[in-house]
């Protein structure tokens, strides 16, 4: 701000400086021009005698008094364009200034022409000394200029800055939390104040009520902020206890409610072991031993234990968390194999058909099988859920494919469509009592936490006006 004051002042005084030299170079110009106009009245007359008695060395004279008079250069005698007689020094034609008088005399009665005076006179000392009384005038105002700044500066510093200085100190280092120190100026270089009070002395008296009555609603507040977090302590503990208690009793539902699914899949093996039994007994108590109807009983016995193997197999991976952190390098496409061939068992009697198939995996990954395998049973148990009709009609498909580094599992169904407040309860489970079915709390809040383990995201997409998930598993690098 002091700069743009300088440079306006400056630039006032430099617009006025010039005003004040073009008046005075018009006035000196005009001086001039008077003094040429007197020339013709004071030597015209006594030239044209000289030059008629052809007095050369009277002419000579009177051009030379011409000559001496102020700014004038050049004097001329011409007669019809010719010139007679000259004196001085030729002018630069941006500096001259001309004028041409016609030298007459009266003889027997007669006004008989003898020639032209012809003077020059040049400007160009007049603007220099113009020039030079405008740049000290300048320097004057300019020096004028600067005291006036300085001194103004170094007043305002005294009456003013110095105490805004001050309040910001005080601001920025009182703590009005634990403080109520006072602010007080140090006025005693004012002499001029006198005891009566001014601005200032208001600005410090508001200031210090402000403080004050601030200092006491921040106490009030403290204490109230202290009580509201004791409270908050104490509902969140509550909270805590409460949803522990939810999560315990939807913990039980889901286990019944997935125990009587498991409990009709293995049974069914089991029944089949057990007429098998029954029917080789028989062939025992008869003697009656086909060893062609043995080996077909055997292949049968075979595959209802395998597939009860892999019914308790699966259980297995679902309920084994001691590891389930632990990542290492597995062979991508076994794994899924493995994953899916039990899921399939488990979920046999609840899904008309379950398939999988995947295309351009990495051959190896870095990732935890257990959690995979928990992700992957989950997101068919929740889909099976879905269905509207459990029978032979019902699918689920689930693709396995890579993009930008990230395994795509993305799963297909003709279940119910996903509503909006069921995408917002898989990506929030704990969002909306509402939301909550039987058992499916438990199952939606360890979806989302295996997804984030995982460090993986949820999508949903939308195909043929039916919303199906997907999940996007970032992986280590191959083998």
């Amino acid at each position: 701000m002091i700069l743009i004051f300088f440079a306006v002042a400056l630039l006032i005084t430099i617009i006025f400086s010039f005003m004040d030299y073009q008046r005075k170079l018009n006035r000196q110009l005009y001086e001039l021009s008077k003094r040429l106009d007197q020339i013709q009245g004071g030597f015209t007359y006594s030239l044209s005698n000289s030059l008629w008695k052809i007095d050369d060395e009277q002419t000579k004279i009177i051009l030379e008094s011409i000559l001496r008079q102020q700014d004038i250069q050049l004097v001329k005698v011409t007669h019809r364009g010719e010139e007679i007689l000259s004196l001085g020094e030729p002018v630069d034609e941006d500096y001259a200034i001309k004028r041409t008088y016609p030298l007459t005399i009266n003889f027997a009665a007669k006004t008989e022409y003898i020639g032209d005076l012809e003077i020059t006179a040049t400007d160009r000392h007049m603007r220099s000394l113009m020039s030079e009384e405008l740049l000290g005038y300048i320097q004057v105002e300019f020096l004028k200029v600067i005291v006036f700044i300085i001194f103004s500066v170094l007043f305002l510093k005294l009456i003013i800055t110095r105490h805004i200085e001050t309040i910001t100190e005080f601001f920025r280092k009182n703590n009005i939390y634990e403080s109520q120190k006072k602010l007080i100026l140090n006025r005693e270089y004012e002499l001029w104040k006198g005891n009566s009070e001014d601005d200032l002395d208001e600005l410090v008296y508001s200031i210090n009520s402000m403080v004050e009555k601030l200092h006491e609603e921040l106490q009030v507040r403290k204490k109230t902020e202290k009580e509201l977090t004791q409270i908050n302590e104490s509902l969140e503990k509550r909270v805590e206890e409460k949803t522990k208690q939810l999560l315990e009793s939807d913990r039980i539902e889901a286990v019944v409610e997935m125990s009587a699914g498991v409990a009709h899949e293995v049974n069914s093996p089991l029944s089949v072991v057990y007429g098998l039994n029954r029917r080789i007994n028989k062939m025992i108590k008869k003697g009656d031993v086909d060893i062609d109807a043995l080996k077909k009983v055997s292949v049968m016995l075979e595959s209802s234990v395998k597939r009860i193997f892999s019914i308790t197999n699966a259980l297995y991976m679902l309920s084994d968390v001691t590891n389930s952190n632990s990542q290492r390098q597995v062979h991508l496409e076994k794994m899924i194999d493995e994953s899916m061939k039990g899921i399939v068992e488990v979920f046999k009697s609840s899904v008309g058909r379950i398939d999988y198939l995947y295309h351009q995996l990495p051959k190896s990954i870095l990732i935890s099988k257990t959690m995979f395998y928990q992700l992957l049973y989950i997101l068919v148990y929740l889909r099976a859920k879905a269905m509207e009709s459990q029978n032979e009609h019902s699918w689920i498909r689930i693709e396995f494919s890579q993009a930008d580094n990230q395994i795509l599992i993305t799963c297909y169904d003709n279940g119910a469509k996903l509503e909006g407040e069921e995408r917002g309860a898989l990506l929030d489970p704990f969002k909306s009592i509402a939301l909550r079915d039987r058992g499916s709390l438990l199952m939606l809040g360890t979806f989302a936490s295996l997804v984030n383990k995982l460090g993986a995201k949820l999508n949903f997409v939308d195909s043929n006006k039916s919303i199906f998930v997907q999940v996007r598993i970032p992986y280590g690098e191959d083998l």
